[in-house]
């Protein structure tokens, strides 16, 4: 109905009148409502009208107000005086051996097996291609 309603129900009691809290937002589109409270008491709604303007409106509700927590100080950052390390001595690890590394003249391509592997397989299945044909339809 254009507008942004608020209702509550008290512990125990029934829901109160629907108050309507974006009357001053004058648009034929409401949009995203939210809201949120502040102190205990304090409602505060965020809502889009017609897609172009965001609005802010609160309500102060019939609660009693609480007291905002002090603000922490922040910590102060204390000098310290640099403190002199050794540095680490490296240390080898031995590594397995696993023999001469590998050179130039060595095959770098696929091998044999692994035609074999690609081609066996087509043989076998154009050969049971060719002797199913040979049997003929309806001979098993």
């Amino acid at each position: 109905q254009g507008c942004v309603w608020y209702v509550s129900r008290p512990v125990d009691k029934p829901w109160t009148d629907p108050v309507c809290i974006s009357a001053e937002a004058v648009a034929g589109q409401i949009e995203y409502p939210t809201m949120g409270i502040r102190l205990g008491n304090e409602l505060h709604v965020i809502f889009w009208t017609d897609r172009r303007q965001l609005w802010h409106t609160t309500l102060t509700l019939a609660l009693p107000a609480e007291t905002p927590l002090p603000i922490p100080e922040r910590p102060t950052a204390t000098p310290v005086p640099p403190t002199p390390t050794r540095t680490p001595v490296p240390t080898t690890t031995p590594l397995p051996d696993y023999g001469p590394a590998p050179t130039s003249q060595m095959v770098t391509g696929p091998g044999l097996f692994s035609i074999a592997a690609g081609a066996v397989p087509v043989l076998l299945l154009l050969g049971l291609v060719l002797i199913g044909r040979r049997r003929g339809p309806g001979q098993r």
